[in-house]
């Protein structure tokens, strides 16, 4: 997949930020950053973040590793990283501090589906459901 940014308020054309590598890529603005879960060097997934200015692979950041569980989806909350894994086909929400250094987890009941989101500053909206259990 490809990754393209325009500045639309400077009305510049856009450009790409991530071209021709056999990857997904999931961007998103954080705090003015480019933020990315990827696959790419990293099949079970990894968050890194990208300089427009200098968008090529090798000038990164990596900010939360891959690990044993494939990383479904992550969040900046309050300064932190939820990271949501798929693990042993229910969902495990980890925290970690912008070094990657891991902090918790969100405690969770088995067997869930889990989210997790933002909702204003100091706020998270959290949503686990289960064959078992209705959305909560």
């Amino acid at each position: 997949s490809e990754v393209w940014l325009q500045d639309v308020r400077a009305g510049t054309p856009p450009r790409a930020l991530v071209r021709g590598l056999d990857a997904h890529f999931f961007p998103r603005f954080v705090d003015g950053a480019i933020w990315m879960r990827t696959d790419y060097d990293a099949p079970m997934g990894r968050v890194v973040i990208v300089d427009p200015a200098a968008p090529e692979p090798e000038r990164w950041r990596t900010v939360v590793a891959e690990r044993d569980d494939y990383l479904e989806d992550f969040a900046r909350i309050d300064g932190q990283i939820f990271a949501t894994y798929v693990h042993d086909a229910s969902h495990r929400i980890l925290i970690f501090d912008d070094t990657g250094a891991e902090q918790g987890e969100v405690d969770l009941p088995p067997r869930v589906s889990a989210s997790i989101r933002g909702d204003g500053p100091g706020m998270a909206e959290l949503t686990v459901q289960s064959f078992t259990m209705p959305a909560t």
